[in-house]
């Protein structure tokens, strides 16, 4: 009897292991891996959501994007980051990091901690220290604790010159089951000799400028697709001649800037890449109850939904969204999108806290999505986005 209760109890306790430890490599069944490239008027800014919900935002922009840069992340549901990786001090990476520190909870910083002298360097110290955000530079092959299944490695800064800060740039790869992801700052490093195997992602340094790439660098790398960050002026990158040399290896080139934001999305076996500016619309089908997310006249996404009841139908015909609403609460759950706002009658696309409804006709005339899936539209659509509501 005792040797069948140790039995029992032993288990348990491998069940109770099973259920919460997933070896480093595994994908979490279902869980996405989501990786938003943010546009901004200067320099890069990078959102990381973990299959289990960790936030890491790598840089945030220049000083003019900080409001911006907050309002992409409450967008997103962001509502404090479990780590901020500040890549090198130059202006154009940490100055939006000033104003979103000032809305957003931080609970990590990590950065170069490179000398920098200028007055946007001190400001982002400053608020810092008026936070208490506890700051760490970044070390050579350290790991980062992410998910389990996650794997978060800083491959650089290697000593650097004291005078170059580009030089000094954190560098980090990102696994997660088959998929890579590499975030380069502005480095232009031997970190690369470091990398095992082909990555799936390539964020390319200094916006793509011509010093960006070396031949050597691509045939080691092996990037299927690569990020630039664009800037207003054509000056800054990136090159024709980084675009060509893409084009030539066959790397997929995507541009960041001004409102288009590239959304990564990987489950470790596939991954999705789109841009958020390209031309998407809606259509719902009442009896069907379903909402569908057409891209470039393709179904992209569609989703289950619950829809007006007889007694109070949806509205059916060609509207646009008009506006946008993080967490309205009650029963319009987590987002809003309104798209019939007057006159009254008012009718949206919402989340709702009677997820039991949904594939039904249960609504007052609004549409109703589950929470989860109403965050990644709401994500992935914008004000004037083409509303059609069918039978």
């Amino acid at each position: 009897m005792v040797k069948k209760k140790y039995l029992v109890i032993f288990l348990l306790v491998t069940l109770w292991m099973g259920l919460f430890y997933l070896p480093q490599g595994q994908c979490a069944e279902g869980k996405k891996l989501r990786i938003y490239f943010l546009p901004v008027q200067e320099g890069e800014a990078t959102l990381v959501k973990t299959p289990l919900g960790k936030s890491i935002l790598i840089d945030g922009g220049g000083i003019g994007d900080g409001q911006k840069l907050t309002e992409n992340l409450l967008n997103l549901g962001v509502k404090e980051l479990d780590l901020v990786i500040a890549t090198h001090p130059h202006g154009q990476n940490i100055g939006g990091l000033i104003q979103m520190m000032q809305n957003i909870q931080v609970k990590e910083i990590i950065d170069s901690g490179f000398p920098y002298n200028s007055l946007i360097s001190s400001q982002y110290l400053q608020v810092i220290e008026d936070k208490k955000i506890p700051l760490s530079f970044a070390r050579m092959n350290q790991l980062v604790n992410l998910d389990s299944g996650v794997q978060f490695k800083i491959l650089a800064p290697p000593n650097y010159p004291q005078d170059e800060a580009d030089a000094a740039s954190v560098v980090c790869l990102l696994t997660y089951g088959k998929h890579s992801f590499l975030f380069t700052g502005d480095s232009p490093g031997d970190y690369w000799k470091k990398i095992k195997a082909p990555l799936t992602v390539l964020k390319v340094a200094k916006r793509g400028q011509a010093s960006s790439l070396n031949k050597a660098f691509l045939e080691k790398v092996k990037p299927q697709a690569a990020i630039i960050f664009k800037q207003n002026s054509a000056k800054n990158g990136p090159s024709p001649e980084t675009l060509q040399f893409l084009e030539n290896n066959r790397v997929k080139t995507y541009l960041v800037g001004g409102q288009e934001g590239i959304n990564v999305y990987s489950d470790g076996k596939k991954y999705e890449i789109i841009s958020t500016r390209q031309e998407k619309s809606i259509v719902i089908s009442l009896s069907q109850h379903t909402l569908s997310l057409y891209w470039n006249g393709e179904v992209y996404k569609q989703y289950q939904v619950a829809v007006g009841k007889p007694s109070t139908p949806s509205p059916r015909g060609k509207f646009k969204i008009v506006n946008k609403s993080v967490n309205p609460g009650g029963p319009f759950g987590v987002r809003w999108m309104g798209f019939h706002p007057s006159p009254w009658p008012s009718y949206g696309i919402h989340g709702t806290n009677m997820p039991n409804s949904i594939g039904k006709s249960a609504s007052h005339g609004c549409i109703r999505m589950y929470n989860q899936d109403v965050v990644e539209l709401y994500s992935l659509v914008k004000v004037g986005t083409p509303v059609t509501i069918i039978p």
